[in-house]
């Protein structure tokens, strides 16, 4: 028996040596791993280039605007910038006693204003969404009364068939005169919106006062009452 090892001149033994052996089993020279590859090594062992695209869910909405999900999907980010909608609208001139809806209303074009995405749209006071999410809906309503006024309301109604509407939002503010002087009143109120279909759920704003001599404020060249749409993200 050998007991020291034998030197072999280079390319001396051919064949294939068996995996018991050490070796891979078959003529190909293609290798089976016995312990777990090192991705992160550098140099020999080490994993480098680029994964093509196609080998990730076959490539299946692949491109330069989505990124590869931990669920082994390719999606699309969303609000990278934060929102992905905003918009603003007022009342444009001032109006009396109860009112619904409120149609005296334009979109801001107060110089400097800035929206984010495609603008809301209104038609006889009935405001659509540009696209579908989750939007936060701002009411502000400024009031004005030259005698004490206890319930001066302000609504937001929703609609989910494009037909009937609730009330999704509503609060009240007090005008109380000081030394027999008029007033001013201010309430606000807000409520996110699952908008899943733009043709379906709508919106739209309406007041009540206590003494129909009270006034809702609104100009064309600034802000009084006010009425702000945020995306907050995708339905």
């Amino acid at each position: 028996m050998a007991t020291s090892k034998i030197g072999l001149p280079t390319n001396a033994v051919t064949g294939v040596l068996p995996t018991a052996n050490g070796g891979t089993g078959n003529a190909s020279g293609t290798a089976t791993p016995t312990s777990a590859i090192n991705l992160a090594a550098s140099g020999a062992g080490g994993v480098t280039g680029n994964l093509p695209v196609g080998n990730l869910n076959g490539g299946t909405s692949a491109s330069s605007s989505t990124f590869w999900r931990g669920d082994g999907a390719w999606v699309t980010p969303t609000d990278l910038n934060g929102l992905s909608g905003a918009d603003q609208w007022r009342t444009n001139s001032t109006v009396s006693g109860d009112i619904n809806p409120l149609t005296n209303v334009e979109r801001n074009d107060t110089s400097g204003f800035g929206g984010i995405g495609s603008a809301m749209t209104q038609s006889s006071g009935i405001f659509t969404f540009p696209t579908t999410g989750y939007w936060l809906i701002r009411f502000d309503a400024l009031f004005f009364g030259s005698a004490d006024s206890r319930y001066n309301n302000a609504f937001i109604y929703k609609t989910i068939n494009n037909s009937s509407y609730t009330e999704a939002a509503y609060n009240s503010c007090l005008i109380q005169q000081t030394n027999s002087a008029s007033a001013y009143g201010f309430c606000s109120q807000a409520f996110i919106f699952d908008v899943t279909s733009t043709t379906d759920r709508k919106v739209k704003f309406a007041i009540g006062v206590d003494d129909n001599a009270t006034s809702l404020q609104g100009q064309q060249d600034v802000n009084n009452t006010t009425f702000t749409f945020l995306k907050l993200g995708d339905t």
